[in-house]
């Protein structure tokens, strides 16, 4: 039996589908949107039967004494109402609704639900009628009500989570059982379990419940059990598995904050980064020329939209904007145009050693921004590559350049099989270098592309789209070098990353057999493969390069190493890989991640994972793989030609379980691939969630840094479904379309767990790591002590109640680390005595000892005599008990004793103990 309290977690999410052509799912709590919900004590006000109540415009929520009422209205049908845009389009002043009483079968019959904690620092008053005797003033709200001891040991709490969630905590106590709960929706139309959370349907839509989240406090640990809904007869109950101390992985996802953009003109997202402080910019365009504008900040380097004209793929008149966003998204650092006449795009950012901002993308504008010192200060043809670099304040140029010929550069445009999807045609990707240099993998069609003398390939060949790779210097003043890739193919870069020589690493797709002579293998034919390439460092030759893919189409998006330069990359495929190793995998998924030896001669493994459609389900625009060999992809799907993201798996711990086809889909994998650690959906519930194009960016330290094309409805108009956090910088679009939303999520991934035993007699504890295969260990304690050893022991009395943690390294270069509070309730008492005792049998102070011993921990030998010297009592127990009897077992008349007494606690030196004590009956 475990001696602390089991808690059970259960958020219950209202959701409200609407079927219409323009809406899906629907919060049914629009219109208290900057407060959490309050819950209304009843004066008298109402009927006697309520006890506190929640009210908004589509929803009364009434706890009664022992049942919980959901009255629940047709949300577009009020909002009619409350606006009447046309006459016509309201006939009545009726408004569809619904009716669910949660009932709680067998439960205690005489509830009462109770306000927990202080009231709200506002009050209502009702004065309703004629009759002032029914009028009530000064009625408070509350957020937290109890129904204590629901069933036995059993209390129920409820409060807000947020101003559209309700949170409901199952409180278990000891001699619980868990098999008592039943909860019964009378009036709803049916129940469904779907990844672990529970849909109760009615005529307006559905009642969501997360999956339960349940734990206990054992010796100080906090100990996660796995709790589920189950259905029996029409009713639900929980299910709990038993506790297992040696379970080896806690997986807590958290969102460190999600924003809309603040713009309000017409805004797409396209890419993101992060620098040292874990901030997170956001990069897309912004289109001009209404009433609106991007929220740019005062010293800004450019403060105006410039220009644009609206054309293929976009559809937008369109600016670059960059947004910085501060590490926790509760401000806004800076926001700025970047642009001229002409449309921009910004396909990859990066910051550089000193947080400076890198922006590699696109230009058709003969006026875009260029440095006094630029390499190219003039547009060379119809779309230019652009490099700028922008002071980490966001409030100078610091440096900026063309690359271009006479065609379009950067442009993945349709047209060649390497235009998959939309949104393909803003691809490539740059990185900086230790030296601060830039480079650039991106693809051109233009014959007079840049190249120089003694590079590693070529010109690019008329009438087709060749990858590119260059060099620049730091203020983007020389050209280190520049090639384009041979052979009559199309082809294109999507990835680059470095060595820690600063060899350079490319991936992308080709259509055809790219002629390097260095390639391990042939093209596979079909449509067209992935490839990736090793390149040195001055760019003077391909050191190595393989083709990967299948007799169909096969492309990689994302490319990474690890310090022994093993690669390993994601893409996406029409055709079917076989799995290399032990790996998670889908049967059928057409997104693979691979890693490939060194010497580029093997895969070492191959995971591939999706819907088990057969069809590719995403586009791909973030990947990583952490210190610790955890590989991590973000991408979406079901946005115009992109397919969708039903189906996909996702984990017990998801962020969002459930898709509207059209959303983010996340998923990190474990260590070669062999697991799946986290999957999840982000996005909206009312529109598609995407990127106009572009690369996103995880860090080495768990973190997603995501830019975001939020809110496009199908048929126009503003719309906030995207999720934001309570702080964001701004929490709802605003702009007449679309937002360049972005978020940062953490993904904290812990395997090494705590244990320790407590050694009553020794005082002390011995902690021990229950995570195998551990290299070193570093423990550090409250008193500014550490070790280095397996199993520290320490004395209680130097970490009880206080935090201890554990660093673990499992390969070379990851640590996981995590912190416990112990808390053992057992004093070390001081050993004391009474003065004066009465043995009379009535359960109170009837025997004389010393407190503070504890046999077999302690020794201890006691002598009583009385005053004439008679040996009255001996004992050679630590538990002795002196009864007030002599050794005959005579009662000893009352009067005063002596004792001397020794005793040895803990271990410690003997001490010497004598006095006096009164007996009395």
């Amino acid at each position: 039996m475990f001696n602390r309290y089991l808690y059970i977690f259960l958020f219950a999410c209202l959701y409200l589908v609407v079927q219409t052509p323009t809406w899906g799912q629907n919060n049914i709590l629009p219109d208290n949107t900057n407060s959490k919900i309050s819950f209304i004590e009843n004066k008298g006000q109402w009927d006697s039967d309520i006890k506190f109540k929640f009210k908004s415009a589509s929803l009364d929520i009434l706890l009664h004494r022992n049942t919980i009422s959901y009255f629940i209205l047709d949300p577009i049908q009020i909002a009619k109402l409350n606006s009447h845009p046309h006459k016509t389009e309201v006939s009545s002043n009726s408004v569809t609704g619904h009716f669910i009483n949660l009932i709680f079968r067998n439960a205690n019959k005489t509830l009462n639900p109770i306000a927990n904690g202080e009231a709200n620092h506002f009050y209502y008053n009702y004065f309703i009628g004629k009759n002032p005797a029914k009028w009530r003033s000064k009625v408070q709200s509350f957020q937290k009500i109890i129904y204590p001891d629901l069933y036995a040991n059993i209390d129920l709490a409820i409060s807000s989570e947020s101003n559209t969630k309700l949170k409901f905590d199952w409180i278990l106590k000891p001699n619980a059982n868990i098999n008592d709960i039943e909860l019964e929706y009378k009036g709803s139309t049916d129940y469904k379990i779907e990844y672990g959370e529970l849909f109760i349907y009615h005529s307006l839509g559905f009642i969501k419940e997360k999956q339960p989240f349940a734990y206990q406090f054992i010796n100080g640990k906090k100990v996660i059990v796995d709790v589920k809904y189950v259905l029996k007869n029409n009713c639900i109950h929980f299910e709990a598995a038993e506790y297992n101390k040696q379970f080896n992985l806690i997986i807590d996802p958290d969102l460190i904050f999600s924003t809309y953009s603040g713009s309000t003109e017409d805004n797409f997202g396209f890419t993101a980064t992060y620098d040292s402080q874990g901030n997170l910019y956001a990069g897309g365009i912004t289109s001009g020329g209404g009433t609106g504008q991007y929220p740019v900040t005062p010293g800004a380097y450019q403060l105006t939209f410039s220009g644009g004209t609206s054309e293929e793929p976009i559809g937008l008149p369109s600016d670059i904007t960059i947004s910085k966003y501060r590490s926790d998204g509760k401000e806004l650092l800076y926001a700025t145009y970047l642009g001229g006449q002409l449309n921009e795009a910004p396909h990859s950012l990066i910051v550089d050693n000193n947080d400076n901002l890198v922006i590699m993308g696109t230009t058709k504008s003969d006026d875009y921004p260029v440095s006094a010192k630029a390499y190219n200060s003039i547009h060379q043809g119809k779309s230019d590559i652009i490099v700028t670099k922008l002071s980490k304040n966001g409030d100078s140029l610091l440096a900026s350049t063309y690359i271009g010929g006479s065609e379009n550069d950067g442009l993945n445009s349709k047209g060649t099989a390497l235009h998959k999807f939309y949104a393909d045609d803003f691809r490539g990707d740059v990185i900086v270098d230790k030296e601060h240099n830039i480079i650039v993998g991106s693809c051109s069609r233009s014959t007079d592309f840049p190249v120089t003398t003694n590079s590693f390939g070529g010109s690019v060949i008329p009438n087709f789209l060749k990858g590119v790779v260059f060099k620049l210097d730091s203020d983007c003043s020389k050209l280190i070098f520049s090639s384009a890739f041979q052979g009559f193919s199309h082809n294109a870069v999507h990835s680059v990353d470095l060595n820690t020589n600063g060899d350079i690493f490319i991936a992308g797709g080709t259509t055809e057999d790219m002629s390097i002579t260095t390639a391990k293998n042939a093209y596979n034919g079909g449509i067209a493969d992935g490839f990736f390439a090793k390149i040195k460092k001055d760019g003077t030759q391909i050191l190595n390069a393989r083709y990967f893919g299948t007799e169909k189409y096969d492309q990689i998006f994302g490319l990474e190493l690890d310090l022994d330069e093993n690669i390993y990359i994601v893409g996406h495929t029409d055709g079917v890989l076989s799995t290399v190793g032990n790996v998670y995998f889908t049967p059928n998924g057409k997104q693979f991640i691979a890693k490939i030896s060194n010497d580029f001669s093997n895969i070492n493994f191959l995971s591939k994972f999706g819907s088990d459609r057969n069809t590719i389900d995403l586009t791909i625009n973030a990947f990583l793989l952490d210190d610790c060999g955890r590989l991590y992809m973000s991408g979406w799907g079901g946005v115009n030609d992109v397919g969708n993201t039903n189906g996909l798996p996702v984990t017990s711990d998801a962020y969002k379980k459930n898709t509207d086809n059209r959303d983010f889909y996340i998923i990190v994998l474990g260590l070669n691939a062999q697991k799946l650690l986290y999957a999840t959906f982000f996005g909206g519930d009312l529109t598609g969630d995407h990127v106009d194009g572009g690369t996103s960016r995880f860090d080495k330290k768990g973190y997603i840094y995501q830019s975001v094309c939020a809110s496009c409805p199908d048929v126009g108009g503003t719309i906030s479904d995207f999720p934001t956090s309570s702080d964001a910088v701004f929490k709802t679009n605003v702009s007449p379309r679309c937002s360049n939303a972005a978020f940062k999520m953490q993904f904290s991934f812990k395997q090494v767990q705590i244990g320790f035993t407590i050694d009553t007699c020794a005082a002390s504890i011995k902690f021990n790591c229950l995570t195998e295969n551990v290299f070193s260990y570093f423990w550090q304690f409250p008193n500014g002590e550490t070790s280095t050893e397996q199993n520290p022991i320490l004395p209680i009395d130097k970490v009880n109640n206080k935090d201890v943690s554990l660093t673990i390294n499992r390969l070379t270069s990851c640590a996981d680390s995590t912190k416990i509070t112990v808390a053992y309730t057992e004093d070390i008492k001081k050993v004391k005595t009474a003065n004066a005792f009465t043995p009379n049998n009535d359960g109170l102070n009837d025997y004389f000892l010393l407190d503070g011993l504890t046999a077999p921990c302690d020794e201890a030998e006691v002598t009583i005599y009385n005053r004439w010297g008679q040996e009255m009592y001996k004992s050679s127990s630590a538990n002795f008990k002196w009864d007030g009897k002599d050794s005959n077992g005579t009662n000893a008349t009352d009067g005063v004793y002596f004792y001397i007494a020794s005793f040895k606690k803990l271990n410690n030196t003997k001490k010497e103990l004598h006095g006096t004590v009164t007996l009395l009956r």
